[in-house]
């Protein structure tokens, strides 16, 4: 497997664990370095061993991927994933739905640029401020992503109302209570 040290022997294994009666119901050991797409195929193995399309999938955030995790729950899938944690120390630049731009604490406005950047498959569309925002005398400067990365671009993920609603989702008490019911499912079968 690839890592941060070069190519080195090793194996990133895939389980799927019944929450009844604990039983592993696939496995399967992949050669990619973490979890990121295995979602899908997980859930497709899941299907295939036990012909049973499951209700309900619960998982860590190494499969946190929007668009597969978006697709389970169109076709009927309750999904709990576990999220990354936010910076809460880093300035929130908003998006303003009706008038399709970012306005930043110091009130700059970030606007679509009519262009797109593909990354893992997803088209973002691209929004520029008007003017080069002049971060050195900001008071927020300190704890901004567009200051600290000397940057005018911001990036919108077209799944973003999907995103709020589940993060909103995430944070509610019952998906707080299953993500941690999941240690005790999946954790100890590695144990």
């Amino acid at each position: 497997m690839k890592g941060r040290d070069g190519f080195k022997m090793g194996y990133n294994a895939q389980i799927g664990v019944d929450s009844k009666h604990k039983f592993i119901v696939f496995n399967e050991i992949i050669n990619e370095t973490n979890d990121t797409g295995s979602l899908d195929r997980n859930v497709k193995n899941q299907i295939e061993e036990t012909g049973i399309r499951p209700k309900q999938i619960v998982a860590d955030k190494g499969y946190n991927v929007i668009n597969q995790i978006k697709n389970l729950e169109e076709n009927g899938i309750d999904c709990y994933v576990n999220q990354y944690q936010e910076d809460e120390l880093m300035v929130k630049i908003p998006y303003f739905e009706e008038a399709n731009c970012f306005i930043c604490p110091m009130n700059k406005v970030f606007t679509d640029d009519d262009k797109t950047k593909i990354t893992d498959g997803v088209k973002y569309k691209l929004y520029k401020a008007n003017e080069y925002p002049n971060c050195k005398n900001c008071k927020f400067s300190y704890k901004c992503r567009i200051s600290l990365k000397n940057i005018n671009n911001l990036y919108l993920n077209p799944e973003y109302r999907f995103i709020n609603y589940f993060k909103t989702k995430m944070k509610t008490s019952l998906a707080v209570s299953i993500i941690d019911e999941r240690k005790e499912i999946v954790e100890h079968v590695f144990a």
